[in-house]
C-alpha cells in the first residue's frame, strides 16, 4: 500500500509538470513564432498584413500548438493599393509542436478561417 501511494504521488507530479510545460510553451515561443510568421509574410509578398490579436495555445489543438489571429486581413499594395484582398473575423491554425521544437520549423497541419471575405481581382 505504501509503495502504491508513492507511485501515485510520483505520477501526479509528472502529470502536473507535463501540464505546466504545455502551458509554458506558448508563453516561451509566442514572440518567436509571431516574428517568424511576419518575416515569412514580408519575404513572400509586398502586401500589408494586419491583425488585432495574436494568440498561442497548447491546449486548443492538442497535441499540436494552436495559433489564433483575430480580425485578420491582407491589404494589397502597388497595383492593388488599398484593396483588402483577404479578411476574416479569425484565423486559426494547428502547428506541429514536435517539428517546431526539434527542427525549429513551422509545419502547419490545419487552417481555419471564420467569416472570410476574399476579394478576387481579375
Amino acid at each position: 500500500m505504501r509503495m502504491m501511494k508513492k507511485f501515485l504521488k510520483i505520477l501526479a507530479i509528472v502529470f502536473f509538470v507535463c501540464i505546466l510545460a504545455l502551458a509554458m510553451i506558448p508563453l516561451l515561443f509566442k514572440d518567436m513564432i509571431k516574428q517568424l510568421i511576419l518575416d515569412e509574410f514580408a519575404k513572400r509578398t509586398t502586401a500589408t498584413l494586419y491583425y488585432e490579436r495574436f494568440d498561442l495555445s497548447a491546449f486548443r489543438s492538442f497535441p499540436d500548438l494552436g495559433l489564433g489571429i483575430e480580425d485578420f486581413g491582407i491589404v494589397g499594395t502597388a497595383l492593388f493599393e488599398g484593396d483588402t484582398l483577404l479578411s476574416a473575423g479569425s484565423f486559426h491554425a494547428s502547428i506541429d509542436l514536435k517539428t517546431l521544437l526539434v527542427d525549429k520549423k513551422v509545419n502547419i497541419k490545419q487552417i481555419m478561417l471564420d467569416e472570410p471575405r476574399i476579394t478576387l481581382i481579375t
